[in-house]
């Protein structure tokens, strides 16, 4: 039983080794750090009604990528739930949350 298993996950790593090899485009390594960006009940008493219910009912948070290039570093929020679709960049982290901040209040102004 035991010899049964491992053989499946040598198995496994071979096949993924295999595409590994094959597809080397669709494995390259990401240019970007992601991880989850929380707004402060500050900042989301700014938002509009729409967002203070999902952010309030949800968690705070959406996605922040931290883009390195060429020693430059740049911020993206971005924000794909509920049918909205609000990505903002911006070289300074306070920058890029003023501006997810304007365009969630700018789609909320277009939904209604």
């Amino acid at each position: 039983m035991q010899n049964e298993y491992l053989e499946r996950v040598i198995n496994d790593l071979l096949a993924a080794i295999k595409y590994i090899n094959a597809h080397p485009d669709k494995t390259k390594q990401k240019n970007y750090v992601q991880n989850f960006i929380y707004f402060y009940n500050k900042e989301v008493s700014v938002l509009g009604q729409p967002f203070r219910r999902l952010f309030k009912k949800y968690g705070c948070t959406a996605i922040l990528r931290r883009y390195c290039n060429n020693g430059k570093i740049e911020y993206e929020i971005r924000y794909l739930r509920f049918g909205y679709k609000i990505i903002v960049r911006s070289g300074k982290l306070p920058d890029a949350k003023r501006k997810f901040i304007e365009a969630a209040n700018a789609a909320c102004e277009c939904r209604v």
